[in-house]
């Protein structure tokens, strides 16, 4: 890495002859790479908004509209309430607890929607536009109907795990059962549909013993009593669901309405470190005014490497013109680190997963071998590259976004495409690149490296977008259980102190992933002649590269390599031969190990 993003600038005169602390970071080497400006190899343009915005930082302008910390308090607190009505909701009219990311989906499906298209509606930052939750109440519904009477896996690797949730589900489906009878017999007696599917549900869950032994009888047997269940629900508790998306909508229309009590003089953002170049973390804290009654969480911990991290995406983007003595530096940290602390929500990992990323050494080599500049989805905390799309460019443009990429027109660039893993923006991600691909000029390249989970069960539309499309150029899925990604919560310090799953560690900056990870290059022709060289061969060397790190992301075994090629899935999530495009016979995605060096 060069000097103007290597680690010296950044760690001020940090001498690293002396004694390194007990709780020494494991991260050695800075995870990420300032060295260059997105903007000298990508051609796009956000909102005209944006753009104005972003034109007066740089130009350090008057009238940059600055985030209010009381603003942001009250939004924390208010989203923190809603989420407990949402609970409680559930609760007492479905019996039911929701699973911890149904909500949040909904908050990305309203942050997924491009701004045009919202034009005029009321809203603010994560709320934009509630009222459509009632014309569209799926995006919610749907997680409420799979967690009637309670939500189970897709797959079970883990028999214990099977077994524990058969208990339980057979315990739990007996109390709904029993519900569902004395709700709906009445109706069963005058309507002959009602009785026959109270019935069906009955002889279905009844049918369950999870006291099989066959494993595979006993997962399948699970499956066909939830199916049932969900049927079920989807059916006679839709009315309920229903009401339940509506009050959710009128309750989050209440924020516009809804002002501070205090102005940012009331408070004071307070970094508490000495000597961070030999801290694993820097805190921040506010300093409250004391007749302001709250439950919120208002310390926040920094790896000393993100703080720095952040303080240089800062002085890149804002420091030069605008707040070149950084005074605003810590408020607008602190507003961005509440921020997305108010997106992920309260409980344990909740929020954190749609956070993750792919390892550094991804970014590296999707840069050396396909001139990847930006990423699509990131946010200050987990980007690489110095300037990217993200969720709230309202706080976030001041650390270097270049605002939502629903919003993002492009014209020309190599970009990583790591969507949040939710249905709703997943699918809106393949559309959106599909789109711009269409009417993309033949003489200016495109290309998207798209990173999706491996959902088969039944195949997600995102899937079927990008095989079917003729800008699909190659595509292949890393096995679940077998590669690795950068954990979502990578800039607290408790994930710097270790490498996680790499060195079996429950908490630390890597996790195994459970499911498939498939990658696709999405291109022009274009883009296929300038980033991929025009060959076929050099963009599976890309890929054969790509699927090593994933699997292996600190580099540590240089020679063995698996053929990408071995490792390509179809509809359903069948093996294909990636030359014949045939489904493979053998269907076990264990194929003989290449060898050889790193492209």
């Amino acid at each position: 890495m060069n000097s103007k993003g290597g680690r010296g600038n950044q760690r001020g005169g940090f001498d690293r002859r002396r004694s390194k602390p007990k709780n020494t970071p494991e991260v050695e080497e800075q995870p990420y790479d300032f060295s260059f400006l997105v903007t000298d190899y990508i051609t796009a343009q956000t909102t005209p908004m944006l753009e104005n915005v972003r034109r007066k930082i740089e130009e350090g302008a008057e009238g940059v509209p600055i985030p209010s910390l009381a603003s942001e308090i009250l939004l924390a607190s208010f989203v923190k309430d809603m989420r407990t009505w949402f609970k409680e909701e559930v609760r007492k009219e479905l019996f039911t607890y929701p699973q911890k990311e149904t909500l949040n989906r909904w908050l990305f499906d309203m942050l997924a929607t491009p701004s045009e298209s919202i034009a005029g509606e009321v809203g603010n930052n994560l709320l934009k536009y509630p009222m459509r939750l009632k014309d569209d109440p799926d995006v919610i519904a749907r997680e409420l109907f799979l967690s009637i009477p309670m939500r189970i896996k897709p797959s079970y690797p883990d028999t214990q795990r099977l077994k524990s949730d058969a208990i339980e589900y057979r315990k739990v489906s007996m109390q709904f059962l029993t519900r569902m009878k004395t709700r709906f017999e009445k109706q069963a007696e005058t309507d002959e549909q009602t009785r026959k599917d109270l019935e069906q549900l009955e002889g279905d869950l009844l049918a369950f013993d999870p006291a099989i032994l066959h494993i595979h009888v006993l997962e399948a047997r699970l499956k066909t009593a939830s199916e049932s269940a969900t049927t079920f629900v989807s059916k006679y508790l839709k009315s309920d669901v229903h009401g339940i998306c509506n009050r959710l909508a009128d309750l989050a229309m209440e924020y516009s309405t809804k002002k501070p009590a205090f102005t940012d003089d009331d408070f004071e953002v307070v970094l508490t470190a000495e000597g961070i170049e030999h801290t694993v973390e820097a805190k921040y804290v506010v300093k409250l005014p004391d007749n302001l009654s709250h439950s919120l969480d208002l310390k926040f911990k920094l790896s000393s490497i993100h703080f720095y991290k952040l303080r240089e995406l800062y002085k890149r983007t804002s420091g030069k013109r605008f707040d070149p003595e950084m005074k605003m530096f810590s408020k607008l940290l602190f507003i961005l680190l509440r921020r997305y602390h108010t997106f992920f929500g309260t409980e344990r990992f909740e929020g954190t997963s749609f956070h993750a990323a792919a390892p550094e050494n991804i970014f590296r080599r999707l840069k050396s071998f396909l001139e990847v500049s930006q990423e699509c989805f990131a946010s200050p905390l987990n980007c690489f590259f110095s300037q990217f799309c993200s969720a709230f460019p309202e706080i976030d443009v001041f650390f270097g976004s270049l605002g939502s990429f629903f919003d993002y027109d492009i014209a020309e660039g190599s970009f990583e495409c790591g969507p949040p893993y939710t249905l709703e923006c997943m699918d809106r991600t393949a559309k959106h690149i599909i789109r711009t691909l269409d009417k993309s000029e033949n003489r200016r390249p495109i290309m998207f490296v798209v990173f999706v989970p491996e959902w088969r069960v039944p195949p997600a539309q995102y899937h079927l977008d990008l095989e079917e499309s003729a800008y699909t150029r190659f595509h292949f899925c890393a096995p679940g259980g077998k590669h690795y990604y950068v954990s979502g919560e990578q800039h607290e310090p408790k994930c710097i102190a270790s490498k996680g799953a790499l060195t079996n560690e429950k908490v630390g900056r890597y996790y195994l992933v459970p499911h498939g990870t498939h990658v696709y290059f999405v291109c022009n022709d274009a883009g296929f002649k300038r980033y991929a060289k025009g060959s076929e061969d050099y963009l599976e060397k890309a890929a054969d590269d790509i699927l090593r790190v994933l699997m292996d992301p600190l580099d540590r075994n240089d020679n063995n390599m698996h053929y990408a090629r071995d490792y390509v899935t179809v509809g359903n999530g069948e093996l294909i031969d990636w030359s014949t495009k045939e489904v493979k016979t053998d269907q076990v995605q264990e194929p003989k190990l290449k060898m050889g060096l790193k492209g």
